[in-house]
């Protein structure tokens, strides 16, 4: 998520439209300067100089990096099955609309985030440990992961912004209410109890901020999400 969405690449694409600089580079043999194949030359040259002097210093990390997780990616995901290959090329799809649509001022992108980072790798990890389940536990663990997402995402923004507490505290609820629904008591009761220290911690948030709201009942979400699983 970090490399495809939330890194500003417009920011160093930018200076390419204006780039003149250029890589001097052997001539191409009965080519004249002006001729298609020269000028395709002379914008080589100028595309490994801006690479070499703006876009390499600042994220060549960056790029390797990513070059690595688009090559690895999807082939791990093919040894571990064809849902979980459809599920990486969910999120990497996610990624994309975000850098697209979303501006990097932190208004939107959040959604997308969440949905990579709790939904996905919930139903990822749903289909490698249980893949044969009936139709009706495969909607409650949809369900479970849309409603950890929206947890996730209010999370988000109150450690940004200090919003977000509804969909912190509504996200958790949603899931106890599938719980019930599925006839999982025991979970139901457990998320209901992991939900009390979050509200007793609620009137410091106006005070302290939501990061620091949120720094401290995050544990309580993480184990609501693993007794969802495993209770």
């Amino acid at each position: 998520w970090t490399l495809l969405a939330a890194t500003d690449w417009a920011l160093f694409l930018e200076p390419w439209r204006g780039w003149h600089q250029g890589r001097p580079l052997p001539r191409l043999p009965y080519t004249q300067p002006d001729a298609p194949a020269g000028r395709l030359w002379v914008r080589l040259g100028q595309l490994l100089h801006w690479g070499s002097t703006l876009l390499w210093p600042q994220q060549g990390t960056a790029l390797v990096t990513l070059l690595a997780l688009l090559l690895l990616t999807p082939l791990l995901a093919a040894v571990l099955g064809g849902r979980i290959l459809l599920l990486t090329g969910a999120a990497l799809a996610l990624s994309e609309m975000a850098a697209a649509l979303v501006d990097w001022n932190g208004q939107g992108a959040l959604g997308f985030q969440a949905i990579i980072e709790v939904g996905l790798a919930w139903l990822a990890g749903h289909l490698l440990l249980a893949p044969e389940v009936p139709g009706s536990e495969l909607l409650l663990s949809t369900g479970l992961a849309l409603a950890f997402s929206l947890a996730h995402e209010g999370g988000l923004r109150l450690a940004r912004r200090d919003e977000g507490l509804g969909a912190w505290l509504g996200g958790q609820g949603l899931a106890l209410l599938l719980l019930v629904l599925g006839h999982r008591p025991w979970a139901a009761g457990a998320l209901g109890l992991l939900l009390v220290p979050q509200l007793l911690r609620r009137p410091w948030l106006e005070t302290e901020g939501g990061a620091w709201y949120v720094a401290r009942v995050r544990p309580w979400l993480l184990l609501a999400m693993a007794g969802a699983v495993l209770i």
